[in-house]
């Protein structure tokens, strides 16, 4: 058994745990405000990004996500953005060379110049080796594949304008063929008409450097519809990279 404390010790034991629970009683309160202060702030952060044209990123980080649920991606105004490009020509880019180098290692690509024809290239798209499109070309001939799509330019060298082609190349069906506006009707006789073009999920892009002017012409990669458009003169000079 053990000896009784004196009363002096047992007041301040009491004392002590009286400071004690206080303290502790502190603590917790400390804890839940911090906890109620969390869970106000998400609350704050999910109203906001739930408000219609609201968003909890910056639009430039926005545009590149995917939307919140019920809410649409907003569109983008292409016109708008083309209206302040400058023109800009990579004359590398000109040609079904380079084009191989851009499109991917899913399929085999062939270029094949027949002994008759040599101003002509006959372009096939193969799959395990099997043939799933191809198309006539020639040295100036530009395409991509991006995933399991074909586009092509389907245009004359010597010949203004052209056709931008898009193909399935799991069925090998074409999806669409949608005729450039380029520079319009122009007329001719000794001409040189020379594009790149490169794509993305959404727009395929096209440069165009003619003998009468230039352009930059931007397809929707679902319907091949002209989602904008914008010449230049033929002796608009090209922006420099900064530092040249």
């Amino acid at each position: 058994m053990e000896p009784a404390l004196p009363g002096t010790s047992a007041k301040l034991l009491q004392q002590t745990e009286r400071l004690m629970n206080k303290q502790e009683e502190q603590s917790m309160k400390r804890l839940l405000l911090a906890a109620i202060a969390t869970i106000s702030a998400a609350c704050v952060l999910v109203s906001t990004m739930t408000q219609p044209g609201a968003t909890a990123e910056p639009p430039e980080v926005a545009a590149e996500t995917a939307s919140p649920a019920g809410h649409e991606k907003p569109a983008i105004n292409y016109a708008k953005a083309l209206d302040s490009a400058v023109w800009r020509w990579e004359p590398e880019m000109a040609s079904p060379l380079y084009c191989v180098t851009q499109c991917g290692n899913k399929y085999d690509i062939q270029l094949l110049s027949k002994k008759d024809d040599r101003y002509s290239l006959i372009i096939t798209i193969l799959a395990d080796g099997k043939e799933v499109y191809r198309w006539k070309g020639h040295r100036h001939s530009v395409f991509r594949i991006l995933e399991d799509r074909l586009y092509y330019a389907r245009f004359h060298f010597s010949g203004s304008g052209g056709t931008i082609v898009a193909v399935d190349l799991k069925s090998g069906k074409e999806l669409w063929a949608s005729p450039l506006k380029a520079l319009g009707p122009v007329e001719h006789s000794a001409y040189l008409n020379l594009m790149t073009l490169t794509a993305g999920f959404d727009e395929v892009v096209i440069h165009g450097n003619e003998s009468m002017g230039r352009y930059v012409e931007l397809k929707s990669v679902a319907t091949g519809q002209t989602l904008a458009h914008k010449t230049f003169p033929k002796d608009e000079p090209q922006n420099q990279p900064d530092g040249q």
